[in-house]
This record gives C-alpha cells, structure tokens and sequence, in this order.
C-alpha cells in the first residue's frame, strides 16, 4: 500500500511539472516581443574636400529609440579628421568643429524638427548653425598630421546620424 501511495505522490509531481512547463512554455511564446528589424545600412556622407566644407540637415522631430542616449553623433567626417557634429543631449549643447565649439542651449529631440549646419573654410571661419541661425563662429584650423593621442584603432570612416530626415553634404 505505501508502494502505491509513493506511485502516486511520483506520478501527481511529474504531472505538475509537465503542466506548469506546458503553462510556460504557451505563455513565454505567446508574450515576447518582435525586436525591431537591425539596421541594414548607414547613412554615409562627407566633405568633398579638406579645405572647404558645408553640412546642414533637418532632424526628424523624434529620436528613434525610447529614451535619447546622453551622447549622440550627429556627424562624423573621414575628410576632415576631428570635425565631428556632437549633441549632448542631458546637457543640451553641442561640440562641433576644429578647434572644437562648445555651443550651449541647444535643444533637439523635443518632438520637433530641428535644422543644423556646419560650414568651414580653411584660412577662414566655421560656423555652426542652428535652426536657421548662426549660433556659433571662430577660426578654422585644420587638424595637424599625427595629432591622435591615447588608444586609437580602426579607420577613419565618415557617418551620419540616421535621424536625418534629409541633409546635404559638399
């Protein structure tokens, strides 16, 4: 008689743990989340040279993720090492240029579209613009040769931030 008792407590768990795993397994299936679709290619784009360059773009009025990163690359060029468009978005400024720009106060991804732009000439000014007004200005001074300090590895590829509705490079 304990025999069969011991049987039946064995047969009651083994049918539990089916169960419950069964439970899970409809339950986990039916409740995950598709992931969006990997970026397939990015938006690449650069100066036509090192001695002059334009880049002006209007932002989508929205950031492609939940929450905005606190760094964003806005652009990247492999033309003219160092002048990179560079929004820190918990500190609402902008890094831009060579000698870098610090321009502050300026606020993007706020549900609405934003126009920015960068324009240098060699021997000249660079200017940075920001909804249609020039906000920013000093000397242009192309980098030096071999100026990379610290860890440095890869090539240089140029980038667009592919929150771009649309922008124009020269």
């Amino acid at each position: 008689m304990a025999a069969k008792k011991n049987n039946y407590f064995i047969a009651s768990v083994v049918i539990v743990i089916v169960l419950f795993s069964g439970i899970f397994m409809i339950f986990h299936t039916f409740n995950t989340k598709e992931l969006p679709p990997a970026p397939t290619e990015m938006q690449l784009g650069d100066f036509e040279n090192n001695q002059e360059g334009m880049f002006n773009g209007q932002l989508n009025n929205n950031y492609d993720q939940e929450e905005v990163d606190p760094v964003v690359v806005l652009f990247s060029s492999a033309t003219v090492p160092g002048v990179n468009l560079i929004y820190y978005h918990y500190e609402n400024k902008v890094v831009v240029g060579t000698p870098q720009m610090v321009v502050e106060n300026v606020i993007l991804f706020n549900d609405r579209p934003h126009w920015v732009g960068y324009t240098f000439k060699e021997g000249e000014k660079q200017y940075f613009f920001y909804d249609g007004e020039v906000v920013a200005s000093s000397e242009f001074e192309p980098p030096q040769e071999n100026s990379l300090t610290g860890f440095v590895t890869g090539a240089a590829q140029s980038y667009v931030y592919e929150g771009f509705e649309n922008f124009e490079i020269k």
